[in-house]
């Protein structure tokens, strides 16, 4: 059997090549940008890869991609000396977190090249709608969700569950470091900083990190809906090691008001947000428009000047105002109107 592990067969410290493979809404993003941060790679995303595409990558990186396991695609990671991490989160959270994403994101069509249906039927859905449970019974959730279920147990690869790293980050860096080697980094506390869930989303524009909170969807989604949900999810729960069973006492207004109010509360940062940045462009597109009109009224003296050089204006200026006896000489040369000789000329613009 085939075995993701380069370090097995390395005569001396190998590069460090990662690649992150696992359903989409799992954590990938915030994996990659620990990991990136504490060996000092960059990070590099794709929604597909061919020959040459794999040739084509730097020695060192944290790769992100989200694809189904096959022959093929192991034969390019081994031949190109990737070790293999892999992410499981709850499905029915995953589930959730891809329909929030998908209010605000269209790009995930291209999840798997579109294998298995798109997102389009669950945009502006709530939890507990049916266009959301066939969804997430469907096809597309079935590809998605088997992508972190195909590489969970193969040999070789490191599988952590989101729900651990949220719980315990440095212990799970421990464990890329026995499996890895030892961190690149300056100052472990500054890579735990700028990986917070509320440093990502004082940064964010696209809305990728929402809540981050393990267990979210016992708050959204009722025991009759997750009755629905469950055959289908099953497998996906048991091959990594979730439980299935909502919070009994969960009725369907609470479940609705709940995520009214989770989308509620981000809907109006998010106006408040866009709101300042656009307060923020209408004063810097004034303070553009005022130095055009600056730099425009300065243009049109140096065209009276005929053209000269304005810093060659300005010493013929001062020039004429030590000798105004050769004045006229001056302006007879260079064509000068004799009213801006003694005139005003702009200083040469700020490079």
């Amino acid at each position: 059997m085939d075995v993701l592990n380069p370090r097995d067969n390395a005569e001396s410290a190998p590069k460090i090549r990662l690649a992150i493979i696992s359903t989409p809404r799992s954590g990938n993003t915030w994996l990659s940008s620990l990991l990136s941060q504490f060996y000092g790679l960059p990070i590099l995303a794709r929604h597909a890869m061919n020959a040459s595409d794999w040739a084509s990558l730097p020695s060192e990186l944290v790769f992100q991609y989200h694809t189904r396991r096959d022959s093929e695609t192991v034969e390019f990671l081994q031949k190109e000396g990737f070790r293999v991490i892999t992410l499981g989160r709850h499905p029915i959270d995953t589930l959730i977190s891809i329909l929030h994403f998908s209010w605000y994101e269209h790009d995930t069509e291209y999840w798997l090249m579109g294998r298995g249906g798109s997102e389009a039927s669950i945009r502006a859905s709530m939890p507990r709608s049916l266009s959301f449970l066939d969804y997430a019974r469907g096809e597309r959730a079935r590809e998605l969700l088997s992508v972190s279920s195909d590489w969970w147990d193969f040999p070789g690869v490191l599988a952590f569950k989101y729900e651990d790293m949220v719980a315990d980050v440095r212990g799970c860096l421990e464990t890329f470091q026995q499996e890895i080697g030892p961190s690149r980094c300056t100052s472990l506390e500054e890579v735990l900083e700028r990986n917070t869930l509320a440093h990502f989303q004082k940064y964010s524009v696209t809305h990728h990190f929402w809540k981050g909170k393990p267990g979210l969807w016992r708050e959204l989604l009722p025991e009759a809906e997750t009755t629905i949900l469950r055959p289908a999810l099953r497998p996906f729960a048991e091959k990594i090691g979730y439980s299935l069973e909502p919070d009994a006492t969960l009725d369907a207004r609470t479940a609705d008001a709940n995520w009214v109010k989770f989308v509620g509360e981000e809907l109006g940062s998010t106006i408040t947000k866009f709101r300042r940045n656009h307060l923020q462009a209408d004063q810097r597109s004034a303070e553009l428009h005022k130095a055009c009109e600056s730099l425009a009224e300065q243009l049109q003296t140096y065209q009276k000047l005929n053209g000269l050089p304005i810093q060659f204006a300005n010493a013929v200026k001062s020039f004429t105002e030590r000798h105004p006896q050769v004045s006229g000489i001056l302006r007879r040369i260079f064509k000068i109107p004799g009213r801006l000789i003694f005139g005003t000329i702009p200083s040469e613009p700020a490079k």
